[in-house]
């Protein structure tokens, strides 16, 4: 009986596209979907840009005709179930509403399993004789099975084809807390988080602030928990960070903090589109073999932005100590070290700890000095 009434469906398309004569052709200039990935009992909403479409008239009714994974007429309520209208959002935006699973009366598992790899549908006037698009479409995927199958413990999406961050992008962020050491994948996780490694529009997740759902507080950047162990953050950058779209992003630094800060993995980034990848920091000591009669240079070139000014910690095996901070830019941080002037004569190894600005530790080694060459 399915089979059949699909069957019916696409003669029907095909006589209204032969027949229609006078109906005009309309498509969209852009359609994304928010969230840009989802399971599919959650609520989603599909827009649609007809900017460009002159037959569409500034708020004209439009409807949807889909028919993949199966007609919504035999599972929505009311006579009307036929003539699913779309909400225009203005500024030539058509916009659809729904949850997949009560939309087409079908479980998570059966929508995911559908062989069809995509949503597909029409959109039309209600006698379709004014204006209808060809057959449009969504992806279908198993959005959460494939992040959990991929092994990894964080991942992301845009709605951008090609998986690009903008400002403006719908961006989806996973975390896999059954992967992360330290995490109860049942208790909460939240995003402390900023554009350009921190240095602009930060918003910190702040434990103590527990009422309403401001910025900072414990709801605004808590993660979604969709069971066992797997959460996920929607956001579009420029209104989750409070910055005006043209704000310079290079890219967008966060850290997945378990409750209370009583875990958490350290720092990730998602670079923006058009960034270049930055060069890898190298650190460096001169020279490679070190004496106690040498002058000894530390250096690391190409410094992530807010590193500097980096911090170092030298402790020679005779007890003596020395501290300070590096000095240049974040293309070139520099020190000089006079061996013997600071660690005396009898020092035969040093300690090197190397810190960041935020008191990251970079490099922590163990230098043995070498005797120093003597002229005959």
């Amino acid at each position: 009986m399915r089979i059949m009434k699909k069957s019916v469906l696409f003669f029907g398309l095909m006589c209204l596209t032969l027949f229609s004569a006078k109906a005009a052709d309309i498509n969209p200039d852009r359609q994304w979907c928010v969230p840009a990935q989802y399971s599919p009992d959650e609520e989603i909403t599909w827009y649609f840009d007809f900017s460009s479409s002159a037959a569409l008239p500034d708020g004209g009714d439009l409807y949807i005709w889909i028919w993949v994974p199966v007609n919504p007429v035999e599972t929505l309520p009311g006579p009307d179930q036929d003539k699913v209208k779309l909400t225009y959002k203005g500024d030539r935006i058509w916009a659809l509403t729904f949850t997949p699973t009560e939309f087409f009366g079908m479980s998570a598992a059966d929508i995911n399993a559908n062989s069809e790899s995509s949503f597909y549908f029409l959109l039309r006037s209600l006698s379709f004789d004014d204006w209808h698009t060809g057959t449009l479409s969504f992806p279908k995927a198993d959005y959460v099975g494939n992040f959990v199958r991929s092994g990894n413990v964080w991942a992301y999406a845009t709605d951008d084809v090609q998986n690009n961050l903008y400002p403006t992008s719908n961006l989806t962020i996973w975390f896999n807390a059954n992967l992360a050491d330290g995490f109860d994948k049942t208790s909460d996780v939240h995003l402390h988080s900023g554009y350009n490694n921190f240095a602009d529009h930060i918003i910190e997740y702040h434990a103590w602030e527990t009422t309403g759902c401001d910025p900072q507080s414990a709801c605004y950047t808590e993660l979604k928990n969709l069971g066992n162990g797997i959460y996920k953050k929607d956001l579009v950058p420029y209104n989750y960070f409070l910055a005006e779209e043209s704000d310079p992003m290079e890219n967008i630094e966060f850290l997945f903090v378990q409750r209370d800060w009583s875990a958490n993995l350290g720092t990730f980034t998602i670079r923006a589109a058009g960034v270049p990848v930055p060069p890898t920091p190298v650190l460096s000591i001169f020279p490679s073999n070190i004496s106690n009669s040498d002058l000894m240079s530390i250096k690391r070139t190409d410094n992530p932005r807010n590193s500097i000014p980096l911090k170092y910690e030298i402790t020679g095996d005779n007890g003596r100590a020395i501290s300070g901070e590096f000095t240049g830019s974040l293309k070139e941080q520099i020190i000089y070290i006079d061996v013997r002037k600071s660690f005396g004569d009898n020092v035969k190894s040093l300690r090197i700890v190397v810190k960041d600005a935020a008191d990251n530790e970079i490099s922590d080694s163990v230098k043995q000095l070498t005797v120093a060459d003597t002229l005959q």
